[in-house]
């Protein structure tokens, strides 16, 4: 991960009065790779986004998605990509979280279903969003948790696993990584027979909203790549067991 600048707050914030006029706005996500403004005017309520410059790209695949899956995607108002600035629509649902039914996450996954298939008969999704590259994608994995990087003080640089979990787990994960590279080569290799579509990359229940028709939307799409179908359920279905629970019946 990359760490780098934002475009000022109140320029940003400027940029998106003129294209959503808003009474009040409130800073309600800031991290490394992003920040996010809620924006109030009455009862409408949008989110104006700000990314640093080696996330721009981002930008413009979230507003493709949203062309695309218009009633399952929060709305794009406007982007500014030269300046890594979005203005999105409220998803107009109750955000699901840690508290969702077995029923909604059931409903998450049949929603994210019919936009994966929809997605893999799509030119236009396939060739406009980023796709994983599987070749290189083992020797990236391993490479985050290298501890014994150059010296990157006072300019831009990636961040690794030792940033997030101390150098010495960090240290112990690469070795493990080290010694299971060709496993995980083989395995990475057979997921290629998998159908290529949308991933969302980070799906789980806090990144979906039920409307109150209890239809489903999916935000957060800022981590999506084309590859095999099936990337993103890991962390969704969490232990093997639940796979029979969401899809019996």
């Amino acid at each position: 991960m990359q760490v780098s600048t934002f475009i000022e707050g109140e320029k940003a914030l400027k940029w998106a009065s003129q294209k959503f006029p808003y009474t009040k706005n409130y800073l309600v996500k800031e991290h490394p790779w992003s920040k996010v403004y809620k924006l109030n005017s009455g009862l409408k309520i949008t989110y104006l986004k700000l990314v640093p410059p080696n996330r721009r790209h981002t930008l413009k695949v979230n507003e493709v998605i949203a062309q695309k899956f218009e009633q399952k995607v929060p709305q794009v108002i406007a982007i500014d990509e030269e300046r890594g600035i979005q203005l999105e629509n409220h998803h107009e649902g109750i955000e699901l979280g840690t508290v969702s039914s077995h029923l909604q996450r059931k409903n998450i996954l049949a929603t994210y279903a019919k936009i994966q298939t929809e997605a893999a008969k799509s030119p236009d999704i396939l060739t406009s969003i980023p796709s994983l590259g599987i070749d290189r994608l083992v020797d990236d994995l391993i490479d985050f948790f290298k501890t014994d990087k150059p010296d990157t003080k006072h300019k831009e640089f990636l961040v690794g696993a030792e940033s997030f979990l101390g150098k010495d787990d960090a240290k112990e994960y690469y070795d493990v990584l080290l010694v299971r590279k060709a496993l995980l080569c083989n395995f990475l290799k057979s997921s290629e027979l998998l159908p290529a579509t949308l991933n969302h990359c980070d799906l789980q229940t806090k990144s979906a909203a039920e409307k109150p028709d209890g239809s489903i939307v999916i935000f957060d799409w800022d981590n999506s790549l084309i590859g095999p179908a099936g990337l993103s359920l890991a962390k969704f279905l969490g232990d093997s067991v639940n796979i029979y629970k969401y899809f019996e019946g």
